[in-house]
């Protein structure tokens, strides 16, 4: 796990990235996301779809200034990094309580 500084961000923000290679529990992580688990409160992103580390870093930028300045679009700031990197800015919702699956 890697600490990452962000310019322009608070240095008492933290922010940490991993990657991950063959998750096999995939489908158990979203249904802890979904559940709104607070022990799985983190930004559950497919590295396949980054285009480069500058790419992430605009959506964790993105995110973390929303929440400062109070304009999230999302229920959290770990989603709304996911928010932030959909094109489409189409995230997965339960249809029960219309809360965010990222």
């Amino acid at each position: 796990m890697e600490r990452i500084a962000i310019e322009l961000v608070a240095a008492d923000v933290a922010v940490y990235a991993s990657i991950f290679q063959d998750v096999s529990n995939a489908a158990f992580l979203q249904s802890q996301l979904v559940a709104r688990n607070p022990a799985f409160e983190y930004a559950f992103v497919d590295a396949s779809t980054i285009i480069s580390r500058k790419h992430l870093l605009a959506a964790v930028f993105n995110a973390v200034t929303a929440l400062a300045d109070g304009s999230l679009r999302t229920p959290n700031v770990h989603s709304e990094i996911v928010y932030s990197l959909s094109p489409n800015h189409n995230v997965r919702t339960t249809p029960a309580s219309g809360r965010c699956a990222c």
